[in-house]
């Protein structure tokens, strides 16, 4: 499999994944912030691909749920539940059970922060599971267009005097 580009791309990986007998995405909910950042990243790459200035109109309260990017993304998600691409107790377990998932094999992707490599490389040891690389690319919309957010806990963090 290679990186997604498009949404529907990022569907065809979700059902190869799924067809070979993995859950595509380990989820878990159970802990709020995973939620909120698997949104947040999705909604920023349809928001942000068509105004710069989408992020400042949500926090004002312009952007309301009813907005075209914000439905497509929980349009994608329906569409990606309906297809059982997620772990069937995604609202049942929490962050560290989730990247167990990830980490055994059994679930192909994770929506996660710069943390991951090394809770996952304790994950396989804690597991004794098989090492593997983890590889990235981001949430994009239905044109291929990305986002990747910057901050100091959930994205690329860049030290301001390099």
């Amino acid at each position: 499999l290679k990186p997604p580009t498009t949404v529907q791309e990022f569907m065809d990986v979700c059902e190869k994944l799924k067809a070979a007998g993995k859950t595509p995405i380990a989820l878990g909910f159970k802990d709020a912030w995973t939620a909120q950042l698997f949104m947040s990243l999705w909604i920023q790459s349809y928001g942000f691909a068509s105004d710069p200035e989408y992020g400042k109109k949500m926090y004002d309260g312009v952007i309301k749920a009813d907005d075209p990017a914000i439905q497509a993304v929980y349009k994608n998600l329906q569409t990606m539940k309906e297809k059982d691409y997620f772990n069937k107790n995604a609202l049942s377990i929490d962050w560290p059970a989730s990247a167990q998932l990830f980490a055994s094999g059994d679930a192909g992707m994770i929506v996660q922060g710069p943390w991951m490599p090394g809770a996952n490389k304790d994950n396989i040891e804690k597991g004794s599971y098989k090492p593997f690389q983890i590889g990235f690319f981001p949430f994009m919309d239905d044109k291929g267009n990305t986002q990747i957010p910057v901050g100091t806990n959930a994205s690329l963090a860049i030290n301001a005097k390099t």
